[in-house]
């Protein structure tokens, strides 16, 4: 018992190099962003260890020694971080294989490439999160600290510009996650031109036979009720357009070609736009009868296509093909292309269709299994449900669908803690003047909406940035289907809002703590 992707090619949907350069910028990004915050937050703490340094550097230490102590200091906290990080990498890994469709495995002491790795990413995050903040901190006069005479310069203009960077992420991930949705609910329930539903494929064998081993399998199929239309016709769920094309009318047309019999149509409620379907009998219609699609009489160019003919190439030899009938548009492969010219033709398939009675799923597969062992003992039982194979077509969309997901859910989580350092910093700054400002007589809801206000011009920036980049980015992603949404101002309007609340939820915590502080203890407190 065998249930597969594609009965035919037996192909999944794999990744490309393309999608890993861009999984590769993300997990970049995201990292930067983590940089980002751990700068925010050490010079956000800088006030309370100013005397430290001051007394340090009375006492003789070098500003080169200050600024060791603080990359020591970083070297330290980056290496307690590392074993957790490891942990929570394997721990996440079956996560990341089913969501990548791979079967990676770590292998911390056999794996060099994996060791050199960790200890250069682990450099590089000391570098990039101790060098700055350590010569910030090193350049003031102690003296000045000592007596109060002076101020920590921490206005964090590359902290700030690099929080803007970091929203800009989180919001274009916000809407890449939105428009996502869209376009995968906008393909999973467009109408296909088919009843998809209900029906069940099952290869059988293919060997010289083959025909008169499906005839005997349908005729047994059709002794029980559970069973309606049974057809054989090839898989044309992943169509390819033929290696010549056909002669219409001293036309080239190339098509897809599709083995079928009398049945097909019913079985998937196909209509006909002109002339008529095969006949139940092969030999009232003989092999060189056709049916086509609109597109293929679009293509050729026929006004009236019916009794027209057209040459294929079968086998390297020309075959003269009348047509019979015209079938309307369907489509049989992907949304991302169009509908392609079709030729369908009355030839034997060792693929079986089964339309079953609705819901009567699990009951109709195992009366299935138990005919195909009688016609078939030695041979695997290999079936696909229709509407499964049209999910399996966008498998690799959806799977990056929820890859993107998670990076915007852990981009704005880390754009929180950014923000929660910035407004840290903004409120040890300002401590004797919200202790001026509350004994002056200033509410609680002023000092927060003083407070929040350098915040949210950092995300109302990121959000103006961010909109015409995300903008251009998924109308390039969407540019690969040939029938696609389009992106409404909404879209940009509700991520923009979602990381204005987001950010209001964060600054407030520390805002509101500030503003409600006792102003006597603000004023002593410098």
């Amino acid at each position: 018992l065998e249930q597969g992707d594609s009965l035919e090619s037996g192909v999944s949907a794999s990744s490309t190099l393309t999608y890993s350069y861009v999984l590769l910028s993300i997990v970049g990004l995201i990292l930067l962003m983590a940089c980002v915050n751990f700068v925010n937050l050490s010079l956000a703490g800088a006030s309370k260890r100013a005397k430290e340094i001051g007394i340090r550097k009375v006492v003789g230490s070098s500003r080169r020694q200050v600024v060791a102590q603080f990359m020591a200091e970083t070297t330290l906290l980056c290496l307690l971080a590392l074993a957790p990080a490891g942990a929570l990498s394997a721990a996440a890994l079956p996560v990341f294989n089913q969501l990548a469709d791979k079967q990676l495995a770590f292998s911390f002491l056999g794996d060099m490439n994996l060791i050199l790795g960790g200890v250069g990413l682990l450099l590089i995050c000391v570098l990039a999160t101790g060098l700055y903040p350590a010569v910030v901190l090193s350049v003031y006069n102690p003296t000045q600290v000592l007596y109060n005479r002076g101020r920590l310069n921490t206005r964090n203009w590359f902290g700030n510009s690099l929080t803007v960077a970091q929203f800009v992420l989180a919001i274009g991930l916000v809407v890449a996650t939105l428009v996502y949705f869209r376009q995968m609910n906008f393909m999973g329930n467009k109408a296909l031109g088919y009843d998809s539903s209900d029906i069940i494929r099952v290869k059988v064998p293919d060997r010289n036979d083959s025909a008169e081993l499906v005839q005997q399998f349908r005729q047994k199929l059709q002794n029980y009720p559970i069973f309606g239309e049974v057809s054989a016709a090839s898989d044309n769920s992943s169509p390819a357009l033929s290696e010549s094309p056909a002669q219409a009318d001293g036309r080239e047309v190339r098509y897809v070609y599709t083995r079928v019999d009398s049945d097909f149509l019913p079985l998937l409620g196909l209509e006909l736009s002109a002339g008529r379907n095969f006949s139940p009998d092969f030999g009232a219609d003989p092999a060189y009868s056709a049916i086509v699609n609109e597109s293929f009489v679009k293509a050729a160019g026929w006004a009236d296509p019916i009794g027209k003919q057209l040459t294929e190439n079968w086998w390297g030899d020309q075959q003269k093909l009348t047509v019979v009938g015209v079938v309307k548009d369907y489509h049989y492969g992907s949304l991302r292309y169009k509908i392609q010219p079709q030729v369908l033709t009355m030839r034997s398939a060792n693929l079986v269709w089964i339309k079953y009675a609705k819901g009567q799923r699990g009951q109709a597969l195992a009366k299935l299994q138990a005919v195909f062992r009688q016609q078939f003992r030695d041979y695997y039982f290999k079936y696909s449900f229709l509407s499964d194979d049209n999910a399996t077509l966008y498998q690799n969309d959806r799977r990056w669908q929820q890859i993107v997901q998670y990076a915007a859910g852990l981009s704005l989580l880390i754009c929180c803690i950014g923000l929660f350092g910035l407004a840290r910093m903004a409120a040890n700054q300002r401590t004797k003047e919200i202790g001026i400002r509350k004994v002056l007589g200033a509410s609680v809801a002023s000092i927060v909406a003083l407070l929040s206000k350098d915040s949210l011009k950092l995300v109302l920036i990121a959000i103006i940035i961010a909109s015409p980049i995300a903008w251009y980015a998924m109308n390039q992603w969407l540019a690969d289907f040939a029938y696609k949404i389009d992106i409404s101002w909404w879209v940009f309007a509700l991520a923009g809002g979602l990381a204005v609340g987001i950010a209001l939820l964060t600054v407030s915590f520390q805002s509101v703590k500030a503003a409600i502080m006792n102003p006597v203890e603000s004023l002593r407190s410098e």
